[in-house]
């Protein structure tokens, strides 16, 4: 029975094992590199309800017992936000991806392309990068700038 089975498995045993949980920190941009070169198909990224007026959301799961650890999605991640968390038995008997991070797709107020948040930002990283360079140049009291 899986009880049993789980029972058996000790902390001990399962950090020996050539599996891996994942957690991702909250730097993640929902660029891909992860779910893009995993060998196994532990990591995937999945988008979720998109129309014109929903751009809808983009999840990044994880599937701790189809993972090899293998590393690479750590050395691709180029924030570094991918973690390594202790196994569970838990995890392994279960065939359900874990998700890691959800990402709404917004609209951008200043450009309307759509881009990846985990917060309430209105304007994608490009136009806040932008703005910053506006700001540093003309002064934070410009009457261009918009937001």
């Amino acid at each position: 029975n899986r009880q049993g089975a789980s029972s058996r498995l000790d902390s001990a045993r399962l950090s020996n094992l050539p599996l891996s949980r994942k957690s991702i920190g909250p730097g993640c941009t929902g660029c891909g590199m992860c779910t893009n070169f995993c060998p196994s198909g532990a990591l995937r990224k999945e988008d979720l309800v998109s129309n014109r007026e929903n751009p809808g959301t983009q999840v990044i799961t994880h599937e701790p017992s189809r993972c090899l650890a293998c590393g690479l999605c750590h050395e691709l991640c180029p924030q570094k936000v991918l973690s390594r968390c202790d196994l569970t038995s838990a995890d392994l008997l279960s065939s359900q991806p874990q998700t890691l991070v959800t990402h709404i797709k917004k609209r951008c107020e200043q450009c309307e392309g759509v881009f990846l948040s985990r917060g309430d930002e209105p304007i994608c990283a490009h136009c806040r990068a932008d703005l910053s360079i506006e700001r540093d140049f003309f002064g934070g009291d410009s009457p261009t700038l918009s937001v």
